[in-house]
């Protein structure tokens, strides 16, 4: 039986079960991410004398190709560029080097996230309004509280269902704090990397790169098309602001 069909839920499935097959999916999952990390990048994309091949067949094109056909070939040119194959060696080396630390660091990044073991105590009434079968499949400690991970088959019910707004906080917080120290360094240097490589292949920044595949092609195009929203959905932002706040204070009366 593989990872995925022994993973399959059911109504009866406890919050237990659920996390011990979450573990291992994310433990199959960690061991495909190290292969693909330890994969050498020019047996994929960064074959200099396949790129060459397909930018001879772009030169080439004339109208009897198909529309598909051209935009393979302009695709595979394009995505040749963004991994540096038209640079001279020295750069299309450092460009290589860049991606492959990159999907090295991607992978560090999330193997910590996975590993991840932090645990929060909390009492049935911090709880109040998860369903009684989620609280009850939650390991009860010898102080008498629930012990709670920052894995999704915990953090989802308690955020979409728990009443009380400072369990929600704790919970919140600590998870959008999960591996601060291990990750914020390797943040940072994906940021250094991923700015030097735009900066490489001519892009203004990293986002430009990225969007250089997408409809927006510019992060400019985006902040114009983000700012003319902002300002068409200003009005029902501020309408439902208002009601939400109505219904805060319901809450914060009555509860």
């Amino acid at each position: 039986m593989s990872v995925a069909s022994g993973c399959r839920l059911k109504w009866s499935t406890s919050v237990g079960d659920i996390v011990k097959r979450t573990s291992a999916l994310i433990n199959y999952a960690r061991s495909v991410y190290d292969k693909v990390g330890s994969s050498k990048p020019d047996t994929f994309e960064m074959r200099k004398d396949v790129f060459e091949k397909f930018v001879s067949v772009q030169k080439n094109i004339d109208s009897s190709f198909s529309d598909e056909y051209r935009r393979y070939v302009d695709r595979k040119v394009q995505l040749g560029r963004r991994n540096g194959l038209h640079l001279d060696d020295d750069k299309r080396k450092l460009i290589e080097a860049l991606n492959k630390e990159e999907n090295q660091l991607c992978i560090d990044f999330q193997r910590a996230l996975n590993e991840e073991n932090t645990l929060l105590e909390f009492t049935d009434e911090e709880l109040t309004g998860c369903p009684a079968d989620f609280i009850d499949g939650l390991k009860k400690l010898p102080s008498g509280k629930r012990e709670v991970s920052l894995k999704y088959p915990h953090y989802f019910p308690i955020m979409q269902k728990a009443s009380n707004p400072e369990t929600r906080r704790t919970l919140e917080t600590a998870f959008n704090s999960r591996c601060v120290k291990e990750n914020s360094p390797i943040l940072k240097r994906l940021m250094e990397l991923r700015k030097e490589r735009a900066t490489i292949l001519g892009f203004p920044t990293h986002a430009d790169f990225m969007l250089d595949l997408r409809m927006a092609k510019t992060a400019l195009n985006v902040d114009k098309f983000l700012s003319n929203v902002g300002t068409k959905l200003k009005e029902a932002q501020v309408k439902e602001t208002a009601r939400l706040l109505e219904l805060k204070k319901e809450e914060v009366r009555f509860g």
